[in-house]
């Protein structure tokens, strides 16, 4: 939707014209209304033109009558300065860093925080190798997940892997393989001699893009070294999933994986419907993400007042519905803030505000609210731009009446003056 610039005054340098600096005066006087990105000029005054024809004296009339408009239409264009409608406040940063915790589970990666309440532990066999492979390490498995669109990843990499060893492997880590698109990139734990659950830890960096569409594995290689010197490397197992022992990979984003906004607000029964569009570039199924509304304005609006989201995945990313229950509010006119909250489940969360004019009319039974966004705020800013035209149509009517009646008097005044000759 477009909105009203009050107005725009535009002429050329100078100085009021007088008889004795005809020249100085401005070419042009211009009043320029913006609608969005169109342009109307409700008035155009060419100064020397007039000069020619009527002299100095009307022309500096018609310029203060000019004054007089542009002042006018100023200030109507201040007092009917809508809110635009469905206006966003800035989106998250686009050049942002954000880190995103990926937790091993079952045989993908997520983001899903076991402590969110879907915590089995899961183990994988670590065996240990003959002497002749064991620098090499066993691959014990892979785990990934698929972008929804391409994710760029620069700065810190950080992982978090647990493991146990009842032969008590010595020197005993893990190499974590990142694998994308034909990219890969190798990382090392710290090693130690192993018997009971210790966390090992990576911290590195890493930068590239995850490309769209294809798997991004992280294969976990075991490396030990021998028990008694020579011989094969000692075994161990890897834990994962539990919230104790929780395995994971965290990554650091160059920008938000997350995007989310307001689409617009409906009249549905004796609700109001709050649609917003999300999405979300890591290829999370939509319910292992959480959904939250808040809303600010002139009302006190409760969580309880809004119901549960109503989700739905789509090829153009995840609608997500609420229903706010605006009379239990006891909502009334103004700008409201409606604040969309996406969180990878215990993890990092996004927001995302955007302010919607809301006009409730209290005083009719079984009245409808207008919300201000996408079609609804039309006929409101039709209503406006034409009270401003008539408005302005009237004041320049009487500006036009007497810069008519004082030219006038002036030509009545020049016939009567006495011709002198030399």
């Amino acid at each position: 939707m477009g909105y009203w610039r009050p107005v725009e005054m535009a002429c050329g340098a100078g100085n009021m014209p007088t008889p004795n600096n005809v020249a100085d005066a401005p070419a042009v006087l211009l009043i320029n209304i913006y609608y969005g990105q169109n342009r109307a000029t409700i008035f155009k005054y060419d100064v020397h033109a007039c000069m020619n024809r009527r002299g100095p004296r009307v022309v500096q009339m018609r310029i203060r009558g000019f004054a007089v408009l542009a002042l006018t239409v100023l200030m109507l264009g201040l007092v009917f300065y809508p809110q635009g409608a469905a206006q966003k406040t800035p989106a998250p940063d686009a050049d942002e860093a954000t880190a995103i915790k990926m937790h091993f589970k079952s045989e993908g990666l997520t983001t899903v925080d076991p402590a969110a309440g879907n915590s089995t532990e899961e183990t994988k066999p670590c065996p240990g190798r003959n002497w002749g492979g064991r620098i090499y390490g066993t691959i014990i498995g892979e785990w990934g997940f698929v972008p929804a669109g391409p994710v760029k990843v620069a700065g810190s990499l950080k992982a978090e892997l647990w493991a146990k060893s009842d032969a008590g492997a010595k020197n005993a880590g893990f190499r974590l393989n990142i694998n994308s698109g034909g990219n890969s990139w190798a990382f090392f734990s710290d090693r130690t001699t192993l018997s009971t659950p210790h966390k090992y830890t990576i911290a590195d960096s890493m930068s590239g893009t995850l490309a769209a569409g294809s798997t991004v594995s992280a294969q976990l290689v075991w490396l030990s070294d021998p028990n008694y010197g020579a011989g094969p490397s000692g075994g161990g197992t890897f834990m994962y999933g539990s919230k104790d022992h929780d395995s994971m990979v965290q990554f650091t984003l160059s920008a938000s994986p997350v995007s989310m906004n307001v689409t617009s607000v409906d009249k549905e029964g004796g609700n109001l419907k709050v649609n917003a569009r999300v999405n979300e570039s890591l290829g999370m199924p939509v319910d292992s993400l959480t959904y939250t509304l808040t809303i600010q304005g002139p009302a006190t609006v409760a969580a309880d007042h809004i119901a549960k989201p109503i989700v739905s995945a789509g090829d153009n990313g995840t609608s997500v519905s609420w229903l706010w229950s605006y009379k239990r509010s006891r909502a009334q006119s103004g700008l409201y803030t409606f604040t969309v909250i996406v969180a990878y489940c215990n993890d990092t969360s996004f927001s995302n505000a955007t302010q919607v004019m809301i006009r409730i009319d209290t005083q009719s039974q079984g009245s409808s609210p207008l919300a201000l966004g996408g079609g609804s705020a039309l006929p409101l800013t039709i209503v406006v731009i034409v009270i401003v035209a008539v408005i302005c149509g009237v004041v320049g009517f009487f500006v036009w009446r007497k810069l008519r009646l004082k030219k006038a008097r002036l030509l009545a005044a020049a016939e009567l003056e006495p011709v002198v000759t030399a």
